[in-house]
């Protein structure tokens, strides 16, 4: 018993220590830190916010803290004039050394204030223990209180406007909903040599991303479409209709897999580069995927996306301009708002999902479009 009281005693102790107080926002920042860690979907997620910081702060330095992995997902990006990669590997493996040594980088900034796009107390609590005075960040159950600033999380809407929200605290306008993901010519270049190659006409090709849902964090097979059903999809599909497979080098083993079930052709891209990949779904007719990095890539450059959605919740992850097809209403989503899946044993929701009612669904966006 005297364990426990000792033990909430100190905690209290450091929350006190550690806690924010409320200050003026900067008028005219020098140096802005933006910092988020994850997968390819939840950087491109906060593209929005990055564009209106810009133009709410147009002479600031800003800097996007990331993801090794996540990293080429602000390539290009005009709105930034310095991206830090780490190895997130430090955070999840908690190797203490390699942490105080990412600290002194973002000590070394001097910014002015940041904007932690995290719920995690951990990454509220590294900012404030870097000395940026102002501090804009989540306060998920309790975990802002390192924050000078936050806004409350609950998980009962889109990341997106949760990135409003934050936009609204410091007097900025998102002037655009839409995600970034910034390609070049050769990129491009890229695309349309491969369609020529194979002979194939946009107007008449479908994509399909069969991997994906795992990053240097979280590895979340479950959110993946079964690799049977995209290939009972695409055998049944008319043969007018041209598929092309997209994917990285860690979703060869799955296409592979889903190769040796097909019975009619497709042509496969998973050696190219993510940007020439990604052009590559910029270029064709309509995207099918799950929710997964390259869902929100496709959404980022192609209006014309039908997203799969099972364990996680389509309200908070799906871009707005993605068909949704799930199983919510009998299978709700099991991915809680701490990223926890452990409610996850047994989830059936994708399963439940037929190739025969997503065809209908993809076969209609070609009719239409």
């Amino acid at each position: 018993m005297m364990s426990l009281v000792w033990w909430q005693g100190r905690n209290k102790m450091l929350r006190l220590f550690l806690s924010g107080k409320k200050c003026p926002l900067p008028k005219s920042p020098g140096t802005v830190l933006i910092s988020r860690s994850g997968g390819l979907g939840d950087i491109i997620m906060t593209t929005p916010l990055v564009r209106a910081i810009r133009n709410h702060y147009p002479k600031a330095h800003i800097v996007y803290l990331v993801g090794l992995e996540a990293a080429p997902a602000l390539k290009n990006n005009k709105d930034i004039n310095k991206i830090i990669a780490f190895d997130e590997k430090i955070i999840f493996g908690k190797k203490i050394g390699k942490i105080l040594e990412l600290k002194q980088k973002i000590m070394a900034l001097d910014a002015d204030m940041c904007f932690i796009l995290d719920k995690s107390k951990w990454w509220n609590v590294l900012m404030k223990l870097s000395g940026i005075p102002v501090r804009v960040g989540f306060d998920r159950k309790g975990e802002g209180f390192s924050n000078t600033h936050n806004i409350a999380f609950d998980g009962e809407k889109s990341e997106l406007e949760y990135y409003l929200e934050m936009a609204d605290l410091i007097g900025a306008r998102i002037p655009s909903k839409a995600t970034v993901f910034n390609l070049k010519e050769d990129d491009h270049r890229y695309a349309r040599s491969f369609l020529h190659e194979h002979s194939l006409d946009r107007k008449k090709v479908l994509a399909i991303c069969p991997g994906g849902a795992k990053n240097c964090g979280h590895a979340f097979p479950l959110k993946r479409w079964l690799v049977e059903r995209y290939a009972e999809l695409i055998n049944e599909l008319p043969t007018a209709i041209e598929v092309v497979i997209i994917g990285g080098p860690m979703d060869k083993e799955i296409i592979d897999e889903m190769k040796g079930m097909l019975k009619r052709r497709a042509y496969i891209s998973y050696d190219a580069s993510l940007s020439e990949n990604a052009a590559l779904l910029a270029h064709c007719r309509l995207v099918l995927t799950h929710d997964s990095g390259l869902m929100h890539i496709a959404a980022a450059l192609n209006d014309n996306v039908i997203a799969l959605f099972g364990p996680t919740p389509a309200l908070r992850f799906a871009p707005s301009n993605v068909k949704v097809i799930d199983k919510h209403e009998e299978y709700p989503p099991c991915y809680d708002i701490f990223g926890n899946t452990s409610a996850c044993q047994g989830y059936e929701g994708m399963n439940a999902l037929s190739a025969g009612e997503v065809q209908k669904v993809v076969l209609k966006k070609l009719d239409t479009q």
